[in-house]
């Protein structure tokens, strides 16, 4: 298991369950937890998220108001490419761009003082628009902050053309941590009780998640990296 001050680590996310989805072992311990999106969502799914947000059992979580930029399927499928604010898009989108503007705005002053983030991976586990541009939020701000910046281990099967040329860039850095499946299982049941679980409803997660840092600095040499396979489309 990692040696990481998780007191002092925050987890940034795109969308409200994305912390337990995809951060499942680092929720129950993890000093700050910050959620973009989700509260300005349509009719009963925003209803659902604010009783979520009152009834939330951690009370280290900021949920962002922020409004999502409709970032969805508009990457240049089925070869999406990366660009400075994540998955380009097929089409320009102002939306887009304001949003990533708005979130670093937003996480240099909530970052100040951690010394380690967990975000989303650049291809966005599944291939999710809105996760790899809160990923290119943070990563803008890493050098200008200062902290260890490690991703999910999670990659979908749609994105393992996009996964592969970023896993060739190099790794420089892993940890790993057990997942408290009660912890983990009383939060989904939270988001499912309102009607607002947005993955399979049946789902399980890993013994343990293993989060990387990315780059070709410092590239560790080993043959085996335990990344979870999910068998998802990318929407």
């Amino acid at each position: 298991m990692s040696s990481i001050d998780l007191t002092r680590a925050a987890v940034v996310v795109a969308h409200p369950d994305d912390e337990v989805l995809w951060f499942g072992s680092l929720v129950p311990e993890v000093g700050r937890i910050l959620i973009c999106y989700g509260m300005q969502a349509a009719g009963g799914l925003r209803e659902g998220r604010r009783r979520v947000v009152a009834s939330y059992p951690y009370r280290n979580v900021d949920f962002y108001d922020l409004v999502q930029p409709g970032s969805l399927a508009l990457a240049s499928w089925p070869e999406p490419q990366l660009g400075p604010m994540g998955m380009v898009l097929a089409r320009r989108s102002v939306a887009h761009e304001a949003s990533f503007h708005e979130i670093v705005a937003r996480l240099r002053r909530s970052l100040v003082g951690r010394a380690t983030v967990f975000t989303h991976n650049p291809w966005g586990e599944y291939g999710h628009e809105e996760h790899s541009l809160v990923h290119a939020a943070v990563n803008a701000l890493q050098p200008e902050l200062g902290f260890e910046l490690y991703v999910s281990p999670y990659v979908g099967s749609a994105v393992l053309g996009l996964f592969r040329q970023v896993v060739e860039g190099g790794i420089n850095g892993a940890a790993r941590f057990a997942v408290d499946r009660r912890a983990v299982s009383a939060l989904a049941e939270l988001y499912r009780e309102h009607g607002v679980w947005t993955w399979n409803q049946i789902w399980h997660w890993p013994a343990e998640e293993s989060f990387f840092r990315l780059g070709a600095e410092g590239r560790m040499r080993t043959q085996s990296f335990p990344f979870e396979l999910i068998d998802a489309p990318p929407h």
